[in-house]
């Protein structure tokens, strides 16, 4: 049981010391996984950025995704999900899913230029993997950037859900890697809330300014101008 995401970032942290290197990058699945990637990349001095996943539904229960769709298109779906579903429906969805995907990128990242995986180490963060749908299209998503590793780091996940992730990544990091997995995410921790689009936001920012300090070795300041872009292809 993990008190809140931040508390479970920490944690996951550890984990993941060996990750340490200017040659890594940390992308964190909005919004749950900010706070989690926040504390791994403060801790291990690495850049955070955000990989967008839209989940779709199913039109007769909400609660069942059937895909997920990443902010550059890479889709996965679960075919058993699929049979006498509409495909201009799906199509459509899909559509609607990635422009929203896109317009969150706008929100929070605003201008600043994505951080490339080309040749780096791919760290990819959630709060917890369920499924896996919405971590499998983020894998795809990096996967087409060309990096040197890809690694799903996680708080809580099903086991055989990360056994099944390890077949398409380098390594799979989990520090509750559940046999008797209790059916949501929200389970493993005491504080749960929703995060808004704000704190995201917030998070993004500061560890962009925390990442430039230590990249450079500058003191503490509150009016550092974020240069991610040193980073950005």
């Amino acid at each position: 049981m993990f008190f809140d995401r931040h508390a479970a970032g920490s944690r996951l942290a550890q984990k993941l010391n060996q990750y340490r290197g200017d040659n890594v990058v940390l992308y964190a699945l909005p919004k749950g996984g900010v706070p989690v990637g926040f504390e791994v990349a403060k801790a291990l001095g690495l850049p955070l950025d955000i990989m967008i996943v839209q989940k779709i539904c199913h039109p007769m229960s909400q609660d069942y995704g059937i895909c997920a769709i990443a902010e550059t298109g890479e889709t996965v779906c679960y075919e058993s999900g699929l049979c006498g579903l509409d495909g201009s429906w799906l199509n459509y969805e899909m559509y609607l899913k990635q422009v929203e995907a896109q317009r969150r990128r706008e929100i929070y990242k605003k201008n600043e230029p994505s951080i490339s995986a080309e040749n780096k180490i791919a760290i990819i963060v959630d709060d917890g993997i369920s499924t896996g749908i919405t971590m499998k299209a983020a894998i795809q998503a990096v996967q087409e950037q060309w990096p040197d590793k890809i690694i799903v780091a996680t708080p809580v996940a099903p086991h055989d859900i990360a056994r099944e992730l390890t077949a398409l990544v380098d390594s799979v990091v989990v520090v509750n890697d559940d046999r008797d997995y209790r059916g949501t995410t929200a389970a493993y921790y005491m504080d749960f809330p929703e995060i808004s689009d704000q704190e995201v936001i917030s998070l993004l920012s500061e560890s962009s300014h925390r990442f430039v300090r230590h990249l450079y070795n500058l003191p503490p300041t509150r009016n550092f101008i974020s240069i991610n872009s040193h980073y950005a292809k």
